[in-house]
């Protein structure tokens, strides 16, 4: 499993929403009600307005020595686009599910999917970026995640 999977694994065991992966152009599970934590993008269904995307964006070289990588810096961003085009920026709920993803990963320290994370940090503010072509408003949280290959 990479970063995202990992990530939206802990999102999911926090109770932050249930997840949706993609193999192709087949996407599972689709839930009517609930927040849809997706790798990647955004989930392309109609029925989840309520979504959170996981996306990888880089990151710092890792560290190693004597060959032998022992520290990835992997970075990334989660988006968290909100319920409703006709509510207001802050009464939608996206706003509480930015603070409970912050919640659930900043300073987190355990395995995930045999991947030892020493620490996973917010670094900055989160931010709206905007409205999608739907009116949904986006919010944006930026990442660092320091981890070992194995447990």
């Amino acid at each position: 499993m990479g970063l995202p999977e990992e990530i939206a694994g802990r999102l999911v065991a926090q109770g932050i929403g249930t997840v949706a992966w993609s193999v192709g152009e087949i996407y599972y599970p689709v839930t009517a009600a609930g927040w849809l934590i997706t790798a990647l993008d955004f989930h392309p269904s109609t029925v989840n307005d309520q979504q959170i995307a996981v996306i990888p964006t880089g990151g710092y070289a890792p560290e190693v020595s004597e060959g032998t990588t022992h520290l990835t810096k992997p970075t990334f961003q989660t988006l968290v686009r909100g319920p409703n085009p006709n509510s207001t920026l802050y009464s939608s709920g996206v706003t509480d599910k930015v603070a409970d993803v912050i919640t659930a990963l900043n300073l987190y320290q355990g395995t995930l999917e045999g991947h030892k994370y020493l620490d996973i940090r917010l670094t900055g503010e989160p931010s709206f970026i905007g409205r999608d072509a739907n009116q949904r408003p986006v919010w944006s949280v930026n990442w660092l995640a320091m981890r070992s290959r194995t447990t």
